[in-house]
């Protein structure tokens, strides 16, 4: 279920994070109406660089722990890594991601 949502609206997801990278885009906050698992969807790739440990990437799932292992695992056998599938069927730019891990993985003082 997971993959096909990723696959099917990857331009979607595409967005999202790219908005992440804009003046505006952070601090953010997303959310699914019904439940977790689709906006944990969204927060999952930004973690799961390719020495990010899998346990640590899950730990955030709410569905059952190996439901975003096997969507990673998915998205990696079939584009190569994560990276692979933001750039070839999300849309994101080599400095989209670079930008996006940047401020993802940087601390920021207070406003």
């Amino acid at each position: 279920m997971y993959e096909s949502l990723l696959e099917a609206h990857a331009p979607v997801f595409g967005r999202i994070l790219t908005h992440l990278t804009e003046p505006d885009g952070l601090p953010a906050l997303f959310h699914c109406r019904h439940g977790k698992d689709r906006s944990e969807c969204r927060g999952s790739g930004r973690s799961s660089r390719p020495r990010a440990s899998t346990p640590r990437t899950t730990a955030r799932c709410s569905g059952p722990r190996h439901a975003m292992a096997t969507v990673l695992a998915g998205l990696r056998a079939r584009h190569g890594s994560v990276e692979g599938f933001l750039t070839e069927r999300a849309g994101l730019t080599a400095d989209v991601l670079v930008e996006l891990r940047t401020r993802l993985t940087t601390a920021r003082p207070p406003r």
